[in-house]
């Protein structure tokens, strides 16, 4: 299966043949395997690290289960803008990461990614998803007045705005049907590179667990894929959360809706 190399660097990779057109999962993923794109390595601890920090921002609900940021490769090539997704999540979405990507053993650095819209606007974004089937719209207004349109095919919380704007400059963002296309500008989601990178479940819940993320901590605590002992362990760090008087009270409201959801379906434990 051949790659090109893409954004000037050859760490950054992208497969030039689909291999996600027909075929079941199993099919799929054996293809995607057998081309060596998966199963993905780890990444480094100083970048986990950094991930970690990233993830730690993102407590709200429906908040993304990726996290974007910028990084920079081991031959110095600067990324400004990496969807970090763990493998679990790509198998399950048979996600065709392979478009454009990097392996996680080439990122030697992790940061905030400059493209990113600060909170609280990209909240309203992960809380509404789409407008209509397949497309969001929505609209910022800037420091100055300025207004650009939004037209997104989903979920995304990067924005390239023009020169000299930067995110840090919105000051309000407005979602809604057709509230794009009626902009003088209308601006499309930037493009990105996705890294999937691998972690037992083990390494999931800790991660979660360390960032303190409701969002993460809740969707292990549903999912069958982990062991029921991780998944209580995920209801109890949510418990405590929830019951921790020095974090917010839309936070502890999550952390409590959240451990009740998962104490409803998971085996009774013996007294």
């Amino acid at each position: 299966m051949a790659l090109d190399r893409d954004f000037s660097s050859s760490l950054v990779l992208q497969v030039k043949e689909s291999i996600f057109e027909f075929g079941s999962r199993d099919e799929y993923l054996s293809r995607v395997e057998g081309a060596g794109l998966l199963p993905a390595a780890r990444l480094s601890q100083h970048v986990r690290q950094g991930l970690e920090a990233i993830r730690r921002e993102d407590q709200y609900e429906r908040a993304p289960p990726t996290t974007n940021a910028a990084a920079t490769l081991i031959d110095g090539t600067y990324l400004p803008r990496v969807d970090f997704i763990p493998e679990r999540l790509v198998r399950q979405w048979l996600l065709p990461f392979w478009k454009r990507y990097v392996k996680p053993e080439t990122v030697a650095e992790i940061r905030r990614s400059p493209n990113r819209i600060p909170l609280p606007y990209r909240q309203g974004i992960w809380f509404v998803g789409e407008t209509s089937m397949g497309s969001l719209s929505f609209v910022i207004t800037l420091k100055d007045g300025n207004t650009f349109g939004c037209l997104y095919p989903g979920a995304s919380d990067l924005v390239e705005l023009p020169p000299p704007y930067t995110p840090a400059d919105i000051v309000d963002l407005e979602i809604g049907v057709g509230l794009a296309k009626a902009q003088k500008v209308v601006l499309r989601e930037p493009d990105f590179v996705w890294c999937p990178f691998h972690e037992s479940p083990e390494e999931e819940l800790d991660r979660a667990v360390r960032a303190r993320s409701v969002d993460d901590l809740w969707g292990i605590g549903l999912d069958p894929y982990f062991a029921v002992e991780l998944r209580l362990v995920a209801e109890v760090r949510l418990v405590s959360i929830s019951a921790d008087q020095s974090n917010p009270e839309w936070l502890r409201s999550l952390a409590g809706k959240a451990a009740n959801s998962i104490h409803g379906i998971l085996p009774k434990r013996a007294p």
